[in-house]
């Protein structure tokens, strides 16, 4: 179902732009990742992340928070799951069925550490692959942490790119990015550490 629901702005771009096409392309973005996650759920049904969710949402928690509430519920999860020993028996192959004898296509989601990962493929009538698409969480998040970033740019009002005012704003960029967790390696980094480097174009250059 998930080209019925979604569909990219971008399609084969870096960043595709994805949104809900019910609402359409304006006002159908979204967010994946633990802030979404939490915010949709009523409830957790492990006993410990429920409690830690309950008060992250009374409090407003930001996303640093969240990320810990999914994780203890994930820890939890995954103990309760150790004590089914009816999960590892039976065989452990399994026939699939006929092949493929004509064209095909499917969609596999899994709700991960950093949100939605969404693989589409479709395959011809003799089974070999023509068409992949992947959707990342990054990529889902993309628009909003470009929003975060114009935003603070915006925010900082007049300054010069030489001056000491561009420490706070670099500073307000990098917290920005670990708000949106993007799959980056810079996102590890301490406080500080991330070398965000901004590029300053000359408007009456560009003609606007």
């Amino acid at each position: 179902d998930w080209p019925d629901l979604v569909a990219e702005a971008r399609p084969g771009r870096a960043a595709p732009r994805p949104y809900l096409r019910a609402p359409g392309a304006e006002a159908g973005g979204y967010r994946v990742g633990p802030v979404a996650q939490l915010r949709a759920a009523a409830y957790l049904v492990t006993p410990l992340a429920e409690a830690a969710r309950s008060r992250w949402s009374a409090a407003c928690g930001d996303a640093a928070w969240a990320r810990g509430v999914v994780t203890l519920h994930v820890v939890e999860a995954v103990d309760e799951l150790l004590a089914r020993p009816e999960l590892v028996a039976g065989p452990v192959l399994v026939e699939v069925g006929a092949p493929v004898t004509a064209p095909r296509q499917g969609s596999g989601w899994v709700d991960g550490a950093r949100g939605l990962l969404v693989h589409r493929y479709r395959a011809d009538g003799v089974g070999v692959l023509r068409d992949a698409t992947i959707t990342t969480p990054t990529a889902q998040n993309e628009s909003w942490l470009a929003d975060l970033l114009g935003s603070q740019v915006c925010s900082n009002g007049p300054f010069d790119p030489e001056g000491e005012p561009l420490r706070p704003l670099l500073a307000r960029l990098e917290a920005a990015i670990r708000e949106a967790d993007p799959c980056l390696p810079c996102t590890s980094s301490p406080p500080g550490q991330m070398h965000v480097r901004l590029t300053f174009i000359d408007a009456d250059r560009q003609g606007h």
